[in-house]
């Protein structure tokens, strides 16, 4: 007996077929998990900020100075980044998903750097 060959052109996966390459699930998870740790980090540091930052400023008779555009981007912009790689990354490979993970933490931290210079008046724009 033979056995029928598949004469399908490689890359014409049916739709809702996956590719064997893109890693398991728990796999997938978990590089989401550990990379939102960090996200968790940037998010935590921007809400002690959002919390105690006014009340230095208050303290030091500058209450009416307090950049809370800055503060309030700073706690909402490290979610809304990963959030967005993670749909953009759902669907690509697990080493590809990795990659565009790291690309947000990093556009996360030079986002971050940018609010903390705008914030602290060391960035002046022409």
């Amino acid at each position: 007996m033979t056995e029928a060959r598949d004469l399908t052109p490689p890359g014409t996966e049916p739709v809702g077929t996956a590719p064997a390459d893109r890693g398991s699930r728990v796999a997938r998870l978990g590089v989401i998990l550990l990379l939102g740790l960090v996200v968790a980090w940037f998010t935590w540091d921007a809400v002690g900020n959002l919390i105690a930052l006014p009340e230095l400023l208050s303290d030091l008779g500058l209450a009416e100075s307090v950049p809370w555009p800055t503060l309030v981007l700073g706690v909402a912009m490290p979610v809304v980044y990963y959030a967005a790689a993670v749909v953009i990354g759902v669907r690509l490979t697990l080493a590809r998903l990795t990659l565009v993970l790291i690309a947000s933490l990093a556009a996360i931290a030079a986002t971050r750097l940018s609010l903390i210079a705008v914030a602290t008046g060391t960035l002046v724009v022409l």
